[in-house]
């Protein structure tokens, strides 16, 4: 009996245990998460959302967003969609890249959306995106999402 398909099954088997024993811990002076319920206004919405992904489709509950596969491409892109609502808009939103601060955008109205693409590689996961909002009266609002990618 050829034992090397059982070993790449254990193998394929441990790999998803680990991911599915991991969880994010942000600490410091990072960008935590703050978002709103969906009845409470304001609200900060990214997408793709924690969850786990079979290509681009969302088939659980996940603590971070884990595609499992992407197309068998050996470079996904992936699209992150950042939208905010608010009732009277903001004063500034800071977007930060791995906790690196890298564009002030000043007071647009009480619906904002940032997009852009994100290139993750099988086995890796994308650089940590964040967000924070200040709302007038000095409310902040916060949020982030790193992306986890297995198998090709």
């Amino acid at each position: 009996m050829d034992k090397k398909p059982l070993i790449g099954k254990w193998l394929a088997v441990g790999i998803i245990l680990l991911f599915v024993g991991a969880s994010v811990a942000v600490t410091g002076n990072s960008v935590q998460k703050k978002t709103k319920t969906m009845q409470d206004t304001p609200s900060i919405e990214l997408t793709p959302s924690d969850g786990l992904y079979w290509n681009d489709r969302k088939i659980a509950e996940y603590p971070v967003p884990l595609f499992l596969h992407y197309y068998f491409k050996i470079k996904a892109t992936i699209p992150i969609v950042i939208t905010i609502e608010t009732l009277e808009g903001f004063e500034w939103i800071e977007i930060y890249i791995n906790d690196l601060l890298q564009e002030i955008i000043e007071g647009p109205g009480p619906v904002y959306a940032y997009s852009f693409n994100v290139t993750v590689t099988p086995f890796h996961h994308s650089p940590t995106f964040g967000i924070k909002v200040c709302l007038y009266g000095e409310e902040i609002l916060s949020d982030n999402v790193t992306i986890y990618r297995l198998f090709p």
